[in-house]
């Protein structure tokens, strides 16, 4: 295949204090990745767990941020300076992760045939150059906050079930001035119990840099970046420090469900693959083979849908106003299918009046919108490439909005398509609860699934007796 660049490669890796810089080049072209963490002090880390142990954790932070510049489609990854630190089960993650997360782009670009560049260094050693350490528990759960409706419910479901926990802040220069960032974020974990904020900004020139759009605009439409994995590696220095056991998000079970099979590359092409259980299941068992034995990565929504989680913010209404889930503009650019999609929900199963607040405007009447809310609802070619819900979840919000008296062409198209026993079959698919496919410890999941149970037994009578 004729690829867009020829070699990518991590220059150098520097550590000072609280801060992380990584100085990658593709071709001629240098790009700069900082990472800095408030409360984090890698010397203080050198001192707990050695100079070799850090060095090889910031390698695996480096490696998995090195993605994104896959998006150009380099033909060799030259990873020879970091040779000690490969190994074939790293060699594994990498190509996984590669395939998986990038099957929307390369589905966008052509590119039915790329599996990645060549990952070029020594034989890869049997195992790694240092061991892997056991972290000494003073706490036990970070939360991953990104202000979302999912952080809420999951923060909740934590107080529940009596978990204490902190919260890890993420911000990405991507989205814009990490202070409105971390703001948004604050003004969320205000209204809940964590123990503790952690902060952790990424300022990252690659889709700034005018080098995309002089050099490789051309030869690639789109770009791709591994967030949820990156989050997840970007995440071990605070667990780290601060001796965090379980790593917890909030990703739900439709995130395991891709958007479309893609016959030519034979696989299938899913916006949101980073978040779906084989992805905690591949970054679980990395993390504790190579870095820290007693790790446990995990999603606490991962057993319901998003319509389930709707049904439990619920009893925290008051609080949905202090969430935010737009990737273009926050907290709502209401334009895009990420707005377009938690605003259907929102109004679909919670109090209208608080809807209309947040919003300021039905979405149902924005013309640009209306073929955003006709491919959630399976009416085109397939669902959007954004973190969204399943077809059938948008289905069911939009007939639930016909029940309550709102009137539009795409709740006409879908009321269609639907009679009773199709109805029915919706309700009953996504109010059940997966007791099975999850990774939560023993010792959460049999406290929250009582939870999980209740509500989806509220959920079902509410939904049926709209009928």
């Amino acid at each position: 295949m004729k690829y867009a660049s020829e070699t990518l490669k991590i220059d150098n890796i520097h550590v000072d204090g609280k801060e992380l810089v990584i100085n990658y080049s593709v071709d001629e072209h240098t790009f700069r990745t900082e990472i800095f963490y408030e409360d984090v002090d890698f010397n203080t880390l050198v001192e707990k767990y050695s100079q070799a142990y850090v060095d090889k954790l910031v390698f695996h932070i480096a490696l998995v941020e090195a993605m994104k510049f896959c998006s150009l489609a380099p033909k060799v990854f030259d990873l020879t300076a970091y040779s000690s630190f490969m190994t074939a089960e790293t060699d594994e993650l990498f190509t996984l992760l590669f395939n998986k997360i990038f099957a929307q782009h390369k589905w966008e670009n052509g590119l039915a045939h790329y599996n990645g560049p060549e990952l070029r260094h020594d034989s890869p050693a049997e195992s790694g150059i240092v061991a892997t350490v056991a972290i000494n528990h003073s706490c036990s759960t970070l939360f991953s906050c990104g202000g979302g409706k999912d952080s809420l419910v999951a923060m909740k479901l934590l107080e529940a079930v009596d978990e204490p926990y902190a919260v890890a802040q993420y911000s990405h220069s991507v989205y814009g001035k990490y202070e409105q960032q971390q703001a948004l974020i604050d003004d969320l974990v205000e209204h809940v119990h964590a123990k503790a904020q952690r902060r952790m900004m990424v300022i990252d020139d690659f889709l700034d840099s005018p080098t995309l759009s002089a050099h490789y605009k051309h030869k690639i439409s789109t770009v791709c970046a591994p967030e949820t994995p990156s989050g997840v590696f970007e995440m071990l220095p605070i667990m780290l420090a601060h001796g965090y056991k379980y790593l917890v998000v909030g990703h739900e079970k439709s995130a395991d469900v891709g958007n479309f099979w893609w016959d030519e590359a034979e696989q299938e092409v899913n916006h949101q693959w980073g978040k779906s259980l084989d992805a905690e299941t591949a970054l679980n068992g990395y993390i504790e083979n190579n870095l820290i034995t007693d790790f446990r990565y995990y999603s606490i929504l991962k057993p319901i849908y998003d319509l389930l989680i709707f049904q439990l913010l619920i009893k925290d209404e008051r609080l949905v106003k202090h969430t935010q889930s737009c990737n273009v503009s926050k907290p709502w650019c209401k334009r895009c299918p990420k707005c377009a999609y938690v605003w259907l929900n929102f109004y679909a199963y919670l109090d209208e009046n608080l809807v209309n607040d947040i919003f300021q405007e039905n979405l149902l009447d924005v013309p640009e919108l209306k073929q955003t809310f006709r491919a959630m609802a399976g009416l085109t070619n397939h669902k959007p490439f954004e973190c969204i819900g399943e077809i059938g979840e948008t289905q069911l919000a939009l007939w639930v909005m016909g029940k309550k008296g709102v009137q539009s062409e795409i709740i006409d198209e879908v009321n269609a398509l639907l009679d009773e026993a199709s109805v029915q079959a919706l309700i009953d698919h996504y109010t059940a609860v997966d007791e099975d496919r999850h990774t939560i410890p023993t010792e959460i999941s049999r406290k929250v699934m009582p939870i999980f149970n209740h509500i989806s037994t509220l959920a079902a009578k509410r939904l049926t007796d709209l009928q």
